[in-house]
């Protein structure tokens, strides 16, 4: 079983509806292979074609074929695409790999354009409708297949809590809807940060609503005191959440001069307490008739 497979153990049973997520959309096989055969380096230097060479080995030998011959790149490019097209009549997680292998190459062998890189992939993939993305992984030189239902997610969870807000706060109902845009790209990480940014900022500008107080922490203070909003425990998590996320992650707000990551799974995590704290407060708010 090969990595992809590893995975996503039951892709086979997933549904092509919204994107592909177990099959090829036509077109694609193509512009991976220009893709991957301009990222080999400038035409007419040698390291370039020996990138080109490895690129289609990686390619031919997850399709079972035996490995290039060819020495120049006009004949390697050709052959790249050739092999995508054989893979393409292959098992879905077996195209998946092969291009993962291939890409994981570049990757290595140019570290000055792996973001480039990995843009570029992902762009093609988005403009497929594809229901993967590549993401880099944190602290290493290897590359993750990434399934879009993953954030689709967190935008889901998103687009309940705007509606729990709407009559509330217009300012955190903006917020949140801009949160939802900013997760439509989770493979790039200003947009992960981006969304959570402006989740808390959601949560913040209820929070204020809610104890018609300026101040954060104030507000925070104002809506425990009151002894009518529920268990503290959970009326205390805006006050939580928004120390936690200060605290792992000084620049969450901007103006902080050093910089964290934000992969998908922490930015689903914190997103997914702040909207469900949100739905709450704003359910709460309804009991009480405020």
């Amino acid at each position: 079983m090969g990595q992809f497979a590893q995975q996503f153990k039951n892709y086979d049973q997933y549904d092509d509806g919204d994107c592909y997520r177990k099959s090829l959309p036509a077109n694609l096989s193509g512009a991976l292979a220009e893709l991957l055969g301009s990222a080999c380096g400038p035409d007419g230097e040698p390291l370039t074609v020996k990138n080109m060479r490895a690129v289609a080995n990686d390619l031919l030998t997850m399709a079972g074929k035996k490995p290039t011959t060819n020495g120049d790149a006009g004949s390697l490019k050709a052959e790249i695409r050739a092999a995508f097209y054989i893979l393409e009549e292959s098992r879905f997680d077996k195209f998946m790999d092969a291009t993962l292998n291939a890409l994981q190459r570049l990757f290595k062998a140019h570290p000055s354009t792996r973001t480039k890189l990995v843009g570029d992939v992902n762009n093609i993939l988005l403009t497929a409708n594809m229901g993967y993305t590549v993401r880099t992984i944190d602290g290493a030189e290897r590359l993750l297949w990434e399934s879009r239902a993953d954030a689709a997610d967190g935008v889901a969870s998103l687009a309940v809590a705007a509606e729990a807000v709407v009559d509330l706060s217009k300012e955190a109902f903006d917020h949140l809807q801009q949160a939802k845009s900013h997760l439509l790209s989770p493979s790039n990480s200003r947009s992960r940060k981006d969304a959570v940014r402006d989740a808390m900022s959601a949560m913040e500008a209820m929070i204020k609503k809610l104890a018609a107080d300026s101040d954060y922490d104030s507000a925070c203070k104002k809506l425990r005191d009151e002894k009518v909003w529920g268990n503290d425990q959970i009326v205390k998590e805006g006050n939580s959440v928004w120390g936690l996320l200060h605290k792992h992650h000084p620049d969450i707000r901007h103006g902080q001069p050093t910089g964290t990551d934000i992969n998908l799974e922490e930015a689903i995590y914190w997103i997914d307490r702040i909207t469900a704290y949100v739905r709450y407060m704003a359910a709460r708010q309804r009991v009480l008739g405020r």
